[in-house]
């Protein structure tokens, strides 16, 4: 990506000054900053990967998965708000506890974003955030599931005890 990064005198300029600025504001950034000058004003084309080293990338992918998953989340918020609570099971599978932070970072931002924006998944920002544990095999199984419902955004209880059951199956072969 950052490696055919090409940049004009104009927008090394920008650059620059940008992170002049940002070095005057943001004093324990400044020796970043200061260094980001360097490479602009000097040119040094090798170094400009470290501009964009701080960004991180989310495939489309994986994006949608997350999507999806907290998709999968709100609508069981919403069938136990209307009184459909799971009869059996694990409840911990019908609760959204986040991403592993530590091995699941971008998931795991992309998920807090989500949450965080306005009316989408308002029903999950009281949830926990980072669950210290990978969740993603239990999410992808559960979703693979819950995909299948033919109500799947208007759960009853036997969708719960169907999700449930075929959770026990899978954890009983694997």
């Amino acid at each position: 990506m950052s490696e055919n990064l090409v940049l004009s005198e104009k927008e090394r300029l920008a650059l620059y000054n940008q992170f002049w600025m940002l070095s005057l504001i943001d004093i324990e950034q400044s020796e970043y900053c200061k260094q980001m000058m360097t490479i602009l004003k000097s040119g040094y084309e090798l170094e400009y990967q470290q501009l964009t080293s701080r960004f991180s990338r989310l495939s489309e992918e994986d994006c949608e998965l997350v999507y999806n998953i907290l998709v999968m989340y709100r609508s069981m918020e919403e069938a136990k708000e209307r009184g459909n609570l799971p009869s059996k099971g694990d409840n911990f599978l019908f609760e959204y506890g986040g991403f592993d932070s530590n091995h699941e970072s971008g998931l795991a931002s992309y998920a807090k974003f989500l949450i965080g924006q306005p009316h989408a998944f308002r029903v999950l920002k009281s949830k926990a955030d980072d669950s210290h544990i990978s969740t993603l095999e239990r999410y992808r199984f559960v979703y693979s599931v819950w995909d299948k419902l033919p109500n799947k955004h208007a759960m009853t209880r036997e969708d719960f005890d169907h999700i449930a059951s075929a959770w026990q199956d899978y954890r009983e072969k694997n």
